[in-house]
């Protein structure tokens, strides 16, 4: 029998993992649009033009942005935990 104490608790686990999974993929965005081009250019992988490189320069911010809105969401979605 399921009690109402178990139904709290998998709705809370539920909960974490869909939080976990948003601050995961927030990593990934901050990883793939800011380390990886940095690395890239840093070891001289990459045929890049020096433009090019200016523009994932400028462009790097933004990935910085967007990882940080999606940890962020992560976090209100903790909001939904009940004790």
């Amino acid at each position: 029998m399921v009690t109402d104490d178990d139904q709290r608790v998998a709705r809370n686990e539920r909960i974490k993992l869909s939080a976990t999974f948003l601050n995961n993929l927030a990593v990934a965005v901050i990883g793939a649009g800011l380390v990886a081009p940095f690395f890239a250019v840093l070891y001289g992988l990459s045929n890049l033009t020096p433009d090019q490189i200016r523009f994932f320069g400028l462009a790097a911010p933004g990935w910085v942005l967007m990882g940080a809105g999606i940890h962020y969401i992560g976090r209100s979605v903790l909001g939904g935990l009940r004790s």
